[in-house]
């Protein structure tokens, strides 16, 4: 399994967030984006694709939980876009449809490349949200398909995410992480050596 893909299913509860998607909106002069967690120390901040590296001090500055852009170089949204004032041509096209009003929408990368991506450390104190528990009599039948490298299959069943929309593999922009059902059955694949396949 690469590295990446790995990397990406590793805990977010654990005091190391890796890649959080920030949305920084430039409003009033100022342009920030709200963090889940207070950094205690920001490791890597890049853009979407993972290419373009900011740097603290001369980017970007953390404040409390907020990440605020100190120049131009980093991608924003602009405030007045979420009164469909001023638009891209990205998002003019879909203003008004499927009775969206001003509501802002497109089916391409658009909101996806203009994010960055902020690797950081914070206090795992500041988890106060309920933790995953592995139920260990569940799926039984499952479980020894897995353990005994036979094939196994998945149903997904759910809207458009199960489909794959808005991964980046989906809307062919770097870095292509493939969406959540192909990373978890790839996981699996991994850990057990059994072939599975999605429905």
């Amino acid at each position: 399994m690469d590295k990446f893909w790995k990397d990406s299913l590793k805990p977010i509860w654990t005091g190391e967030m890796l890649n959080e998607s920030v949305a920084l909106v430039e409003r009033n002069g100022r342009t920030a984006g709200k963090l889940l967690f207070p950094p205690r120390k920001a490791t890597a901040v890049r853009d979407a694709s993972l290419s373009a590296v900011f740097r603290e001090g001369a980017d970007f500055r953390i404040e409390g939980d907020e990440i605020v852009a100190l120049n131009g170089k980093m991608p924003r949204f602009r405030a007045e876009w979420f009164d469909g004032a001023n638009l891209p041509e990205e998002l003019k096209k879909y203003q008004g449809m499927y009775g969206l009003g001003k509501f802002l929408f497109t089916e391409d990368a658009f909101f996806m490349k203009n994010q960055i991506a902020v690797t950081y450390t914070y206090d795992a104190a500041d988890w106060t949200f309920p933790l995953p528990t592995y139920p260990e009599t569940a799926l039984p039948r499952f479980k020894n398909l897995l353990k005994t490298r036979q094939h196994a299959r998945v149903l997904l069943y759910g809207d458009s995410i199960s489909t794959g929309i808005g991964s980046s593999k989906w809307a062919n922009a770097s870095p292509c992480l493939p969406p959540w059902f192909e990373l978890f059955t790839a996981a699996l694949t991994d850990r057990y050596g059994a072939e599975i396949d999605l429905l």
